[in-house]
């Protein structure tokens, strides 16, 4: 209930009232968790603490380490899954501050769920991040801010889809998302890295995975 509470504070908040109050609950939600042993309920107040703070501009480095501590318990002792989740609601947490017009803080959601991802060992959903942050670069600043980050999607995705091998029936739907996934990040990289090494390097990446098979090398 005292989730709920806070989520309702956060919908329903004007975008200039702070985050205090939703603060509260969550501490006192957090409290209640652990009182009950229920870890999954802890870290999910963890990450909404995690999207509040970026609010109220609380140490940024420690909120890094407690996004990649809850990756590592859904990696270890906790649920994969669970985490997961956790991560793409950080991921979701930037989108909103992106429509608000707040790129900064949306840059920070993202660098959290990155951690997160990087302590869970996920490597596609650490694909997922870069693309987002390439993509808020590109649409805050300009395209070539966001090179480096779609470099890191790039790579991610490819050696995921390379890990995977040949498509198998029980994951060709998945295969053919990853492979969707990378033909995207390569076709920006092409377009915004026009004349520079990545331009070159990425093409002859698609190539060699046969997401060009029209081009010759």
């Amino acid at each position: 209930a005292l989730v709920l509470a806070a989520s309702w504070i956060t919908r329903a908040k004007p975008a200039d009232v702070t985050a205090t109050f939703e603060i509260q609950h969550l501490g006192e939600a957090k409290s209640a968790f652990q009182r009950a042993a229920d870890d999954a309920g802890t870290q999910l107040v963890q990450c909404r603490l995690l999207a509040a703070f970026i609010e109220q501009n609380y140490p940024f480095m420690q909120s890094l380490q407690v996004a990649r501590d809850i990756g590592v318990w859904g990696r270890t002792i906790g649920s994969f899954s669970f985490a997961l989740g956790l991560g793409f609601l950080l991921l979701a947490s930037g989108r909103r501050w992106q429509r608000r017009g707040d790129f900064a803080s949306a840059l920070r959601a993202i660098e959290l769920a990155a951690a997160l991802f990087e302590g869970l060992q996920a490597p596609v959903a650490s694909a997922d991040a870069a693309m987002e942050e390439a993509e808020l670069l590109a649409a805050g600043w300009e395209s070539m801010q966001g090179i480096h980050a779609l470099q890191r999607a790039f790579d991610a995705y490819a050696a995921a889809i390379s890990a995977m091998g040949l498509p198998q029936p029980g994951y060709l739907a998945a295969w053919q998302e990853l492979r969707g996934r990378l033909a995207q990040t390569g076709a920006l990289l092409l377009a915004w890295g026009a004349g520079r090494p990545a331009f070159d390097r990425t093409r002859q990446r698609l190539l060699e995975l046969s997401i060009l098979p029209g081009m010759s090398s």
